[in-house]
């Protein structure tokens, strides 16, 4: 928790200190400062009810935290909660399989520590930026938990039933990445003979559909229409467009930097490799009885699942933010899987390093294991010294700087505005570009000509 506390520090400062987290996340806080106040989800001082956020359950959670009085402070304390409760379930993953394979925990602990505070990038969207990032990343790290060791007993089932009721509200990619987990649970809990696979899956699925059906009865009733209004704002109708822009957005984030490319391309590989033989390792009954196969591991549905947080952004067409906002959430994942790999090859097992007897078998055994981790080492502090010095320098390429600047110069030019026509019997309407925070400050209507947040022109 310190290092995490310490990380978002230095990200705040390298950044400019920002008040207000990024533009998009005003139009968040608009809707929950008009929810918190009783005039319902709407956008700015306009009547109309619209769906201008990308994510539900996120404007609720800052709706309540602007409600309880703690404005954009809260939301930065929540964010930080959440980072802090994913590293705890992935390194309670990390602990799990180090103890497994009778190996000590604590140096691939610090490995996958080290490899994720490596990213300034990371840190920043999980953060200060206010985003929505940090709650899809940890209803994943959650559902990943899940897919390594499917729930049995009941607090755990509950718990891992309330994830997959709350991913659909969280973000709308989930209609596609949440039924692809509760298929790799259930491959998962099928391999190691778990009591109730397939009721498992089925419930899973059954609690998703619920959440889906409810929010788009909601969305219907409410704001009139299926889709969140972002929807029909930003998705392309060229999937050809999509993958090509796609496929730029993750060919520059595997460039990104030594370690994302290097992780990214492991889990591509191990993926591909698990791919094929998943579905041959599930038991099967022969003459009533169960013959058991070979368990799916633990980094096989890892990379499985962070292959396919790779592949949804381009799908989407990537993003135009700056250091890759929607490939953060994977990124942990990535490091997950770099470690579980670390522990499959046991590079910190005992006995490595010391014996009676150095035979040759062993010598090569030592440089075999010796070897990696110095190149890791050595990965690490380029990347530590390139990435949070350009940070530091606030490199327009390598910081998202100007987007908090952003922010504060919309909730300014919203007040002057708000001052020039104070004098006037009704306040004019104003067309703008970036939408978020002068929604906050000026009290009059607002023409999104983006159409975020405006049905007539999302349409």
């Amino acid at each position: 928790i310190s290092s995490i506390l310490v990380a978002t520090w230095v990200t705040y400062h390298f950044n400019g200190s920002p008040q207000t987290g990024v533009d998009d996340a005003n139009i968040f806080f608009s809707y929950a400062e008009n929810l918190a106040a009783g005039h319902g989800l709407v956008y700015g001082h306009n009547p109309e009810h619209v769906e201008g956020f990308t994510s539900m359950l996120w404007a609720l959670i800052c709706a309540m935290v602007f409600k309880a009085g703690f404005g954009e402070t809260g939301v930065l304390v929540a964010s930080i909660l959440l980072l802090c409760v994913v590293q705890i379930i992935f390194l309670q993953i990390i602990r799990g399989e180090a103890t497994a394979r009778r190996q000590k925990a604590w140096p691939y602990e610090c490995a996958y520590l080290l490899l994720v505070f490596s990213s300034p990038a990371y840190i920043a969207w999980m953060t200060i930026t206010l985003m929505d990032t940090c709650l899809w990343g940890f209803l994943l790290a959650g559902l990943t938990f899940y897919t390594v060791y499917p729930p049995l007993t009941v607090r755990n089932r509950c718990l891992a039933m309330l994830l997959f009721l709350l991913a659909p509200l969280a973000r709308p990619e989930a209609m596609l990445v949440v039924p692809a987990i509760a298929g790799l649970i259930w491959i998962r809990a099928q391999s190691t003979v778990h009591p109730h696979a397939r009721e498992l899956f089925f419930t899973m699925i059954a609690i998703f559909a619920v959440s889906v059906i409810a929010l788009t009865t909601f969305r219907l009733f409410y704001f009139g229409f299926p889709f969140p209004n972002t929807f029909y704002a930003k998705v392309s109708a060229s999937l050809a467009y999509n993958l090509k822009e796609g496929g730029a957005y993750l060919y520059d984030f595997m460039t990104s930097g030594p370690i994302v490319g290097i992780c990214a391309v492991s889990a591509i590989f191990v993926a591909a490799l698990s791919l094929g033989g998943v579905f041959r390792l599930i038991p099967i009954r022969q003459q009533g009885a169960v013959v058991q196969a070979k368990p799916v591991e633990a980094q096989s549905v890892v990379a499985l699942v962070a292959v396919l947080l790779l592949l949804v952004p381009v799908l989407n067409g990537g993003d135009h933010f700056l250091m890759f906002r929607f490939f953060q959430p994977a990124f942990p994942l990535l490091c997950l899987l770099a470690v579980l790999l670390s522990i499959k090859a046991g590079l910190f097992s005992e006995g490595i390093f010391t014996t009676a007897v150095m035979d040759r078998h062993r010598m090569f055994r030592m440089l075999r294991v010796t070897a990696p981790v110095v190149a890791a080492g050595i990965l690490l502090v380029y990347e530590y010294d390139t990435a949070w010095s350009r940070m530091q320098r606030r490199s327009p390429r390598d910081t998202i700087a100007h987007e908090f600047r952003i922010a504060s110069d919309g909730l300014a030019q919203g007040q002057k505005l708000k001052n020039l026509f104070s004098g006037l019997p009704r306040l004019p309407a104003i067309g703008v570009i970036t939408a978020g925070s002068i929604a906050r400050t000026y009290p009059g209507p607002i023409v999104d000509l983006m159409g975020l947040n405006n049905t007539v022109i999302a349409h």
